[in-house]
């Protein structure tokens, strides 16, 4: 059985993979989300954009694990409400 640290390790290069994947599914002459379509490459705007949909995807799936685990719906809520303020925190 591996330990933590060999799992977060395989998370890592699985992530470091699919964050590759989705920059390169975006076209590269054209970005949907901003008129930068001549300055992407400057701007990094496939990479946020990568970056913020790999990111939503991995917070929605533990979300949905602890949803089939039958934890109640207000404790979702408070552990998501700790992790937002953990997060901000660290910003400071």
């Amino acid at each position: 059985m591996a330990g933590i640290s060999d799992n977060l390790k395989n998370f890592r290069e699985v992530s470091r993979k699919q964050y590759k994947d989705l920059i390169n599914s975006l076209d590269e002459k054209y970005c949907w989300k901003c008129p930068m379509r001549t300055n992407s490459s400057e701007a990094f705007c496939r990479e946020v954009d990568s970056w913020v949909r790999l990111s939503g995807a991995f917070e929605m799936g533990i979300y949905d694990h602890l949803k089939e685990r039958k934890i109640p719906t207000n404790c979702l809520e408070v552990l998501s409400a700790k992790m937002i303020e953990k997060k901000l925190k660290s910003i400071r």
